[in-house]
């Protein structure tokens, strides 16, 4: 098998990518110790079909969509460190907490990140840096301008912030229970729902996200859990891959 080729937006916070899709894909390939190089870029590459980070490249062929490419590498690697449970409802269910976080955890770092003015601020700073000067007060204040009307239609911009913080505390919540269970999320291993929701919070907990980092941290067994994820997939051995 050759070199992977994965395309990501940059780093923030000593993370390897600001995006948790793209982080989510990172600590994947460490976690299944997949040769990998990756490419750090500014914008989409034009080959991609949907536009979106991350993706892709592997023998000519280009893959999106961090769920699609979580998939494939179980594919090329289906002895060591399945994603994808091959019990049906453990299978089932990798599928559902994976999509859920994807789907609805997302949006709270979404809008704490973009909505409140000062976390706005620390991210634009590096996650622009690049920018020319001349556009750097232009371009990420036109994102936010598009990323609020998202978050406006999505419906998180719409509550209180009390409420807000109240459906996120009860998504700590619910982690935390299934932790009470079992060592990660699904199984005593690792899978594509771990990563998924570890990818969120990890950027939530580095990030100064304060809103969401001080309910975070009220979670023990939910905070344990990430820096056990985070030791695991950043071993010297595994992150210099």
């Amino acid at each position: 098998m050759k070199k992977i080729e994965v395309f990501v937006w940059s780093g923030i916070n000593g993370l390897p990518s600001s995006s948790p899709f793209c982080l989510k894909v990172i600590a994947a390939l460490r976690y299944k110790q997949i040769d990998h190089q990756i490419t750090v870029v500014d914008r989409p590459p034009s080959w991609l079909k949907r536009g979106k980070l991350p993706a892709i490249k592997i023998d000519g062929q280009i893959v999106e969509d961090s769920t699609n490419i979580l998939k494939l590498l179980d594919e090329l690697v289906p002895n060591r460190a399945l994603l994808y449970p091959t019990d049906e409802q453990k299978r089932a269910e990798t599928l559902l907490l994976e999509d859920w976080s994807d789907e609805s955890l997302y949006w709270f770092l979404v809008y704490s990140r973009w909505a409140i003015l000062e976390h706005f601020n620390q991210f634009k700073a590096v996650a622009f840096k690049n920018l020319p000067a001349a556009l750097r007060p232009i371009i990420p204040t036109l994102i936010r301008q598009k990323v609020l009307k998202r978050l406006e239609a999505q419906g998180i911009a719409q509550l209180p912030s009390s409420e807000r913080l109240k459906h996120f505390q009860e998504a700590c919540w619910c982690l935390e229970q299934k932790l009470s269970e079992r060592s990660f999320l699904i199984d005593e291993t690792i899978t594509a729902a771990d990563l998924a929701v570890f990818s969120i919070l990890q950027i939530i907990k580095q990030s100064q996200l304060d809103d969401l980092s001080a309910v975070l941290s009220e979670y023990s067994l939910l905070t344990r859990w990430l820096d056990q994820i985070d030791t695991t997939i950043n071993q010297p051995t595994l992150a210099s891959l």
